[in-house]
């Protein structure tokens, strides 16, 4: 029965190591939908479409896009 406090101990390393690991990556994912609205904001807005990109304007979701880029490479273990 020692060895239960080191289980409990490797599971909430490989939590953190797993979260340390998955948010850059999935930063890296969003980074493409959102860059991928910001080509699509004027169609969107004609079709009176509210997307996020739509919302925050162009020269804003350019801003999003780079600090999601940038955030992910500083993230990254």
């Amino acid at each position: 029965m020692r060895m239960l406090p080191a289980v409990k101990l490797v599971e909430a390393l490989t939590t953190v190591i797993t979260l340390a690991a998955s948010v850059p990556v999935g930063l890296l994912a969003s980074a493409i939908l959102v860059v991928n609205n910001v080509r699509d904001i004027d169609t969107d807005r004609r079709a009176g479409k509210r997307t996020l990109a739509v919302r925050l304007g162009r020269e804003r979701t350019r801003i999003l896009f780079a600090a999601m880029v940038y955030g992910a490479f500083l993230l990254a273990p």
